[in-house]
């Protein structure tokens, strides 16, 4: 990957710069009147980041109780669905991130409705903070309290959000970002005043809406070889061959799982494997795949949101892990997800951790070294012994020879 440009990161200065007038324009004639009963929680990041965070939300909840307080979490529509099943928060408002960016007249929409809906207390827990949809948002509803993380610097968005500090009542000097993310997510729900919660397996138990959705026959392991980023994604080849041996191996389904933008995935397994996979890739809602992810004997991704969702569920799982955030979200620290039996393949290269800023080319459509690293041995390996330790599922070899 080439590194960034000066004058695309000029240009992108540029872009949120003037955004941050536009912004002004809008807000200066509308009075602000914030409540103390009425709390932000702004989260537009994606669904892993989410489950994540979820023990905190709860703490929160407890630090701000009905009836006293309405809290309100401004919410990604991508999950959005989950977060209003969980009966955490008096309201959830749906977001579509690329919209808020990028069309005037929704972004005008959402600027309005923050400013009037008098906001005493908003709180924004990233780390990974955003300058156009995170610090300007906060800095929209005119809270009394504005609390949130220093954030870290990327090179691209730094400047900014040194600016965006201004904003914030209170910030939150956090160590690098070497820490597990929950251990940084408790510290922010004891910078609140409330009870610090680690994470603990399961802790997401939401109802799922499974109407329509057929659940395999058990065994089954879930397979989902796609995620928000290409570079991130282990070899579909690789995949394939773990699938292979799975069928050849165990008495066990496979199901191949993926959002919308990943149906060419799953459409490589039904080529290669016909009707003896079940490809539901770009077919399930968030709802339904957690409802599939739950009976699921063993969950096979990258690092991705079902890795967390399958350690949410208690799940077994093994997740393809590169090195750019590597600690940070995944893997957990083994204290802390208990029975959830979470593994994880990867190949330590001296760059890690280096926030997915690659020093190496990386060819269009490709992955990045650290996780092109990971071979099929590896992963196999893992997946064995996780089929028999939490499930006493055997190969069919073994079988044959207990019966010999």
């Amino acid at each position: 990957m080439r590194p960034i440009q000066p004058l695309t990161v000029l240009k992108y200065r540029v872009r949120l710069l003037l955004t941050w007038f536009r912004d002004s324009l809008v807000l200066r004639t509308l009075p602000a009147r914030p409540s103390e009963r009425n709390i932000l929680v702004l989260r537009l990041d994606h669904i892993g980041d989410f489950i994540v965070w979820l023990p905190s939300a709860y703490a929160i909840r407890q630090q701000f109780p009905r009836p006293d307080y309405r809290i309100v979490l401004l919410a990604n529509v991508q999950w959005a669905p989950l977060a209003r099943q969980l009966g955490v928060f008096d309201a959830v408002w749906s977001v579509d991130r690329k919209k808020l960016a990028r069309k005037q007249a929704y972004r005008i929409a959402w600027l309005r409705r923050l400013r009037r809906s008098q906001f005493g207390t908003a709180l924004n827990p990233l780390y990974s903070r955003e300058f156009c949809l995170g610090d300007l948002l906060i800095k929209a509803t005119a809270a009394t309290h504005s609390i949130g993380l220093r954030a870290e610097r990327p090179a691209v968005d730094g400047p900014l959000l040194r600016q965006g500090d201004r904003w914030y009542s209170r910030l939150l000097d956090t160590p690098s970002h070497r820490i597990h993310e929950s251990t940084r997510n408790a510290m922010f729900v004891a910078f609140l005043g409330a009870k610090a919660q680690l994470l603990h397996a399961p802790w997401l138990v939401a109802p799922a809406n499974e109407a329509d959705l057929q659940i395999p026959p058990e065994p089954y392991v879930i397979v989902s070889p796609g995620s928000n980023d290409l570079r991130r994604n282990w070899p579909a080849t690789r995949y394939v061959e773990v699938v292979r041996r799975l069928r050849d191996t165990f008495c066990i389904s496979v199901v191949v799982c993926g959002g919308p933008s990943e149906k060419a995935l799953g459409n490589q397994f039904v080529q290669e494997f016909g009707d003896a996979v079940i490809n539901l890739a770009g077919k399930t809602s968030l709802l339904q795949l957690i409802a599939l992810i739950r009976g699921a004997t063993l969950v096979l991704t990258n690092d991705t949101g079902p890795a967390h969702l399958a350690v949410a569920l208690a799940v077994p799982s093994v997740a393809i892990v590169g090195g750019g955030h590597f600690g940070r979200f995944l893997p957990y620290p083994e204290e802390l997800v208990g029975q959830a039996q979470a593994r994880h393949a990867s190949t330590y290269m001296p760059c890690y951790e280096c926030r997915w800023v690659c020093k190496f080319e990386v060819a269009q459509g490709a992955p990045f070294p650290c996780v092109d690293h990971v071979t099929v041995e590896q992963v196999w390996q893992k997946v064995e012994a996780l089929l028999e330790e939490t499930h006493g599922i055997r190969s069919i070899d073994q079988m044959a020879k207990t019966s010999a």
